[in-house]
């Protein structure tokens, strides 16, 4: 049985309206700093941009799994009533958790990929 302090407790804590609007501005924010790492390349040519396709994969991978994420965010917040202490800090650590896509996305396009899709020599397989 709930008590008429906790019912009044429960009753006071906000809308999990602000909880979205701050996911989606930090989504955003991502985002925006995720484009902002794309470098032109120095020739207007389509084979200057060869060179760049791990980075553009690591974007696109990044940019579609952090939209999955955040549709599935938006969803879940729809079934919740209140914005608890504990969801604010669950939504948090998952922010955190997603602010390291892009890091994990651009570090396997620079450590793992090869500079180009195509290898040039035998030596060159890329894994």
């Amino acid at each position: 049985m709930v008590s008429k302090a906790e019912e009044s407790m429960t009753d006071s804590l906000p809308g999990p309206e602000r909880v979205s609007a701050f996911s989606d501005a930090f989504i955003a924010v991502i985002i925006t700093i995720m484009v902002l790492e794309l470098k032109a390349p120095a020739e207007p040519t389509f084979s200057a941009l060869l060179p760049l396709w791990a980075t553009a994969t690591s974007y696109t991978v990044s940019f579609w799994f952090i939209a999955v994420v955040w549709i599935n965010h938006h969803h879940l917040l729809h079934y919740a009533q209140t914005a608890t202490p504990r969801l604010i800090w669950v939504n948090f650590a998952h922010l955190f958790a997603v602010s390291f896509v892009p890091f994990t996305t651009m570090w396997m396009a620079d450590s793992i990929l090869p500079a180009s899709p195509y290898p040039s020599t035998p030596e060159c397989s890329g894994w």
